[in-house]
């Protein structure tokens, strides 16, 4: 399925799902001949995302309304910045109205938290990554919400790195054994091979193998730290844990490669964002 399949087929489960069709309210109270101009604000400042996903909303519904982008997604906002200029008929625009909503507050609020990470590493190597940690079905926009915060896509699915988690060292606690078994799906498949680590052995071990990446998880800053120093640059090396700002700050300076955050796409405040009608 290609990209714009499947954002057509996100938009039109949500549509459905807010059974676009049966606005009873406003059909019985608003003539289908009546049109007005209207806007989607931001009453927050941040980062604009999902502008796209926005417009292929009400061009689902009337491909005839006029829309206008006044904010790609990747922009700078301002409190009261216009996003989108619409004009067309007024149930039709009600009737999106709450899915274009939902879509943009939280990608948007995606966007602009990470950025403010990628604002603390910036001057050093460190990368922002994202995580799975998504809400079910839409992966695709958080993961390009985290894009158009300055940040980076780590794997998308299962199929495109061989990771080695702490449930498969828990059940298999030999970590070398473990990678070498992976290794000549590694050659057929071009992956790379990850280990994820949370106990200092472990790390240990993994450095010995012939893994690419080792993931170091939820380790405090001065362990992360010490873990720099040891690994040496022989490994790629990635920090995950829930972060605060000034914690990225100084493991980025401390020299890990990347910094891996759950919390940019499930810890999350919604950003203010509506649909403004104006009065004639």
């Amino acid at each position: 399925m290609t990209y714009a399949e499947e954002l057509k087929k996100i938009v039109e489960n949500a549509l459905n799902e807010d059974c676009y069709k049966e606005d009873y309210t406003s059909n019985a109270v608003i003539d289908k001949r009546e049109t007005i101009s209207c806007s989607v604000i931001t009453r927050t400042a941040g980062v604009s995302s999902g502008i796209e996903i926005a417009c292929m909303v009400y061009n689902h519904i009337n491909p005839k309304l006029k829309i206008k982008v006044l904010k790609e997604s990747g922009s700078y906002l301002n409190r009261g910045d216009v996003l989108i200029a619409l004009d067309g008929p007024v149930r039709d625009i009600l009737r999106g109205q709450r899915v274009v909503e939902n879509f943009l507050q939280r990608l948007c609020s995606i966007a602009t938290l990470t950025n403010k990470y990628v604002n603390e590493v910036k001057g050093t190597k460190c990368k922002i990554l994202d995580s799975r940690n998504n809400t079910p079905n839409l992966r695709i926009l958080e993961k390009r919400a985290v894009v158009d915060g300055g940040g980076l896509n780590d794997v998308f699915s299962l199929k495109e790195r061989l990771c080695i988690t702490r449930n498969h060292i828990m059940i298999n606690h030999n970590i070398e054994e473990l990678v070498n078994k992976l290794l000549p799906v590694k050659e057929k498949n071009n992956l790379l091979i990850q280990v994820e680590v949370d106990e200092r052995e472990d790390f240990l071990a993994a450095l010995k193998t012939k893994c690419d990446l080792i993931v170091l998880n939820d380790f405090n800053p001065e362990i992360v730290k010490e873990f720099i120093g040891i690994n040496n640059k022989s490994k790629i090396l990635i920090a995950k844990g829930n972060y605060s700002l000034g914690v990225v700050h100084e493991l980025a300076k401390a020299g890990i490669d990347y910094i891996s955050l759950e919390s940019i796409t499930s810890n999350i405040k919604p950003l203010d964002i509506s649909v403004r009608f104006y009065k004639n």
